[in-house]
């Protein structure tokens, strides 16, 4: 083996070059990333999730939904917790009147294991002091009919 003095790696003794490990490079990238999601979790505010989940809850329930209070979420389980305070789901357009549902606290827990294979299992589902406002018109249509146009 002969050693120089300019940059090159040194030879091996079949001619090539010895390569540096890169087990280095992977570390410090892993590294990076998690410091980044640690980051990430620290400044994230639940609250900035209020506005796009009503959105999907309306999309869903095919009527307006609001979320006037704050989200807490307790991510770090194998059953993780959230709490929506406020949650206000208005009426089909047909009833009119005040909202459908005003639900000042809704708290669920869900099993993430099963989650993983596209099964659901709620532990815990609990709404406190829920005021809910069910009719049915003259032709039979229902306002806890949540489909496109059902009755």
């Amino acid at each position: 083996m002969t050693l120089t003095a300019d940059t090159e790696a040194p030879e091996t003794q079949d001619g090539g070059h010895r390569h540096r490990p890169l087990w280095p490079w992977a570390a410090g990238t892993v590294g990076v990333i998690v410091l980044a999601v640690v980051i990430f979790i620290l400044i994230f505010q639940w609250n900035w999730l209020r506005d796009p989940l009503a959105n999907l809850l309306s999309d869903r329930l095919n009527r307006p939904v609001s979320i006037t209070g704050n989200l807490e979420v307790h991510p770090w389980s194998w059953s993780p917790q959230a709490t929506i305070n406020g949650l206000v789901v208005g009426e089909p357009k047909w009833a009119g009147g005040p909202p459908m549902a005003r639900l000042p606290r809704v708290t669920l827990r869900v099993k993430l294991l099963p989650l993983l294979v596209g099964k659901v299992e709620l532990p815990l589902l609990q709404v406190e002091r829920p005021d809910v406002r069910l009719i049915r018109d003259p032709s039979g249509r229902t306002n806890w009919n949540f489909s496109r146009g059902g009755k």
